[in-house]
């Protein structure tokens, strides 16, 4: 029996009859992380013709004689068509829905209006976590096929790290054509969704990745923006998890190279918990312990920080490695 914390984790599940309740009552938020879930081509083939966009605004009769144009709210009135009013027809629970349905067609149907939405950021971020959580790793080598241009450039963290569970070798082509690209929302993205693959030819790929890293982090340093910070120290997390990272030839050199003063402690310990792994490391960050100083109001001091890696590495070098 799951408990109540499961229970709130749990994916939403929107079945035929929910997804038709959610389309006709205003108001009513279909959750974010939701999926629909259809028994049969017959209801697809209803939810399909129902959420064509061509229905998020209906006709309706004129409540009297219109001769121009009139505007309230998200309803709109033309006279030029004999006095038809169209009004909304709970666009936005519609909008939310399509991704949600195009994710759940096993059927092989073709909807009409999938190949027009997927260029949209909305649609297309909500259709990838439908089709994640669905589980479906042929389909989304498919979409990648078609929309790769569309795909890669537009992940994050988040939603590589779920695409990452389901992908395998067949990823890394997609990938090489997509190391420069982008913010480095999309370098973390990248570093994430390559996280599970152990294929001999992930190797030059994770060169390419910290290449980009520490060439990313030299520029932006000393501050780099929050923006920029987080998915920076998250790429590097994922990198350094990866379980062949210290394959790549010069792994530790390259990011010894970025430590040193100058740079903020807050991005120099993720450093030195990886560099710590190397014996080249020792003479530096004892180097670094020389200078540190003790700052009781941040809850991990870089004394200690130092401290440990240096006793670490000390311990490992009388031993020889």
């Amino acid at each position: 029996m799951p408990t109540s914390v499961d229970s709130k984790l749990a994916t939403p599940r929107l079945t035929f009859d929910r997804m038709r309740e959610l389309i006709g009552t205003k108001g009513v938020t279909v959750p974010p992380d939701a999926v629909a879930e259809i028994a049969s081509e017959e209801e697809l083939r209803w939810l399909v013709r129902d959420l064509d966009p061509g229905n998020d605004s209906i006709p309706m009769p004129p409540e009297k004689e219109l001769h121009e144009l009139s505007l309230t709210g998200t309803d709109f009135s033309l006279s030029s068509d004999g006095g038809i009013r169209w009004v909304d027809n709970n666009r936005d629970a519609r909008r939310k829905l399509r991704p949600l349905v195009s994710a759940a067609n096993r059927f092989g149907l073709e909807i009409p209006w999938h190949a027009a939405s997927i260029s949209e950021e909305f649609y297309r971020e909500r259709f990838l976590h439908a089709l994640a959580t669905h589980g479906d790793a042929n389909r989304i080598f498919s979409l990648l096929e078609q929309h790769q241009e569309l795909i890669l450039p537009s992940l994050d963290g988040r939603l590589a790290s779920k695409l990452s569970a389901l992908v395998d070798e067949r990823i890394l082509p997609f990938v090489s054509r997509f190391l420069n690209a982008g913010p480095p929302r999309v370098l973390e993205a990248l570093c994430t969704l390559v996280a599970r693959i152990v294929d001999d030819r992930i190797i030059p790929i994770l060169a390419r990745l910290l290449e980009r890293w520490v060439t990313t982090t030299r520029r932006l340093e000393p501050k780099p923006s929050v923006d920029n910070s987080v998915p920076l120290a998250r790429a590097l997390e994922a990198l350094a998890g990866h379980p062949r990272f210290e394959e790549v030839p010069n792994w530790d050199y390259q990011l010894l190279d970025l430590l040193g003063p100058k740079m903020e402690f807050f991005h120099r310990k993720d450093l030195v918990r990886i560099v710590r792994r190397s014996p080249k490391a020792y003479a530096l960050i004892e180097a670094l312990l020389q200078n540190a100083r003790p700052f009781e109001h941040w809850w991990e001091d870089e004394v200690d920080v130092l401290d440990g890696a240096a006793d670490e590495l000390f311990a490992r070098v009388g031993e020889g490695f």
